[in-house]
């Protein structure tokens, strides 16, 4: 895909879901109810994988753990919980505050052991 032409790519893709839910409302399309949570939780983790691909890139834009790693907790809790009902439903928000927590703990961890805030006084850094 050239990176000039994902948007048209992603308009598409929106206006297809749109028709999608459009055509359920009215009755004239039914889809199963495990597909929607699925695909809905998909799209939260590839929000997140776009913000930790982000990160990935250059580990000096910390903020981009923040909200990769919640939004993917947030997908993976959506799609486990249509999935998975009677096991998740007593893991979820334990999936999404222990994602919450992970992303601290990432950003962290990015600081002491990269040291990539640039608070450095010589040979004295400042963790």
């Amino acid at each position: 895909m050239k990176w000039s032409n994902w948007r048209i790519y992603i308009g598409v893709f929106i206006l297809v879901v749109g028709l999608l839910v459009l055509l359920q409302n009215l009755n004239l399309f039914h889809v199963n109810e495990i597909i929607w949570p699925v695909l809905i939780g998909l799209l939260f983790i590839l929000g997140g994988a776009a913000f930790i691909s982000v990160l990935v890139s250059n580990p000096a834009n910390w903020w981009a753990a923040i909200p990769g790693v919640t939004l993917a907790a947030i997908g993976l809790e959506i799609a486990a919980a249509a999935l998975l009902p009677n096991f998740i439903g007593r893991l979820g928000g334990l999936i999404i505050v222990g994602g919450i927590g992970l992303s601290f703990w990432i950003v962290y961890l990015l600081e002491v052991v990269g040291n990539h805030s640039g608070r450095c006084d010589g040979d004295d850094c400042i963790h």
